[in-house]
């Protein structure tokens, strides 16, 4: 996976209230995601919507270069997908 972040814009939000707005691109591999959930055996959709949600994070500054960063990024992303399961 790979992120691409724009450049921040402050937009209004509410009133005098503003904030930064960011978004980006986000390129994932899907032969390379079907090799990763191959080796943690789960299906390679499920890869692909851990890819997507580790990518938003990183575009919303995220970071995981240091081990905590990794743990707390990956524990996240773990919360994040299994409040989707939830609708499921």
């Amino acid at each position: 996976i790979m992120t691409f972040p724009y450049e921040p814009e402050t937009v209004p939000v509410a009133d005098d209230d503003y904030a930064m707005a960011q978004g980006g691109d986000i390129v994932i591999s899907v032969e390379q995601a079907a090799v990763n959930a191959e080796e943690e055996g789960w299906e390679t959709a499920d890869e692909i919507l851990f890819l997507i949600c580790h990518g938003v994070l990183h575009l919303i500054g995220w970071d995981d270069g240091a081990p905590g960063q990794r743990d707390a990024m990956l524990n996240r992303q773990r919360e994040i997908l299994g409040s989707f399961r939830q609708f499921g």
